[in-house]
């Protein structure tokens, strides 16, 4: 009926309202701004990945105790996710970790304080710029959505 791949009437309702609260991030990635630069755009989506990201592993943290079932439901939201970008599910779950991992490595070197550090950090911020410039761009994002809102 629609749905996202893979999903069932049953699981498509239980990431419709798991991801309520995200509805707005979720309406970014699917028609992001025109009206912003394109360094502005990416970290706007960035930032809407980050936090589309985190509320998902705060919905599937109940399921810690099963590998089985945390794969399923991250896989089903992101699934949900996915159907209103031009991204795959895993396309999005990869620029989340990536994004994630980054913000985590200038959380710890802001907390060290260290120059040395922050040397060696930003000649591989460099590098994954160059990298997310081939992997983050916006023609991941387009600016239609890929199925048409229900």
């Amino acid at each position: 009926a629609g749905h996202a791949v893979g999903l069932s009437d049953v699981e498509f309702q239980a990431c419709k309202e798991r991801l309520r609260p995200m509805r707005g991030a979720i309406r970014h990635l699917s028609s992001p701004r025109d009206d912003i630069s394109e360094k502005e755009q990416l970290e706007h989506t960035k930032k809407c990945l980050l936090k589309i990201g985190d509320h998902i592993n705060q919905c599937i943290a109940e399921y810690k105790d099963s590998a089985e079932l945390l794969k399923k439901w991250r896989g089903n939201l992101w699934n949900f996710v996915a159907q209103f970008t031009v991204c795959e599910a895993e396309k999005l779950f990869t620029l989340y970790k990536r994004a994630a991992k980054k913000r985590e490595a200038l959380e710890s070197d802001s907390a060290q304080g260290s120059s040395s550090k922050k040397k060696s950090a930003s000649s591989l911020d460099r590098k994954d710029n160059r990298k997310r410039s081939a992997g983050f761009g916006m023609e991941f994002f387009g600016s239609k959505s890929k199925k048409s809102k229900q």
